[in-house]
Order: structure tokens, then sequence, then C-alpha cells
């Protein structure tokens, strides 16, 4: 519940950008899903920029562009 609304608190002034550290990370799997399809819904309505942090595969490849940490480096996937 504390996810839900601290989610809800950080989209209800339409940010232009959201920051997101393993959003989903204490989620069941379909409330994990049905919040980030709620983000990239905000997303393209309002153009607004996200970056997601996860170690969830499935989250990863619903984003535009996938950056992992090799080495201590970002490369692009």
């Amino acid at each position: 519940q504390r996810q839900r609304v601290a989610l809800a608190r950080a989209l209800l002034n339409r940010p232009a950008f959201l920051l997101a550290d393993e959003l989903t990370g204490n989620l069941d799997h379909d409330t994990g899903l049905a919040i980030i399809r709620l983000i990239v819904q905000f997303k393209n309505r309002w153009g607004m920029g996200v970056i997601i942090s996860t170690h969830n595969e499935e989250i990863a490849r619903m984003m535009d562009l996938v950056f992992i940490l090799k080495d201590g480096n970002l490369v692009p996937l």
C-alpha cells in the first residue's frame, strides 16, 4: 500500500520527470505490471521523462530505452 500511495503522490502534480528505484520490488507480479503500465500511459500522455531501475526483465522490455550496468558502466542494450 505504501508504494502505491507514494506513486500516487509522485504523479499527483503531473511531474515532468519520474525517477523510480525498484518501484515494483515489493509488489506481486500482476500489481507490479499494472503500475508499470500506468506509468507508461502517463509518460505517453504527458510527455513525462521516466527512469526506472529494476532487476525485472519483463519491466525492462516495456521501456523505450534500456541500459544495463556492466563492470560499473551503463551499457545500452
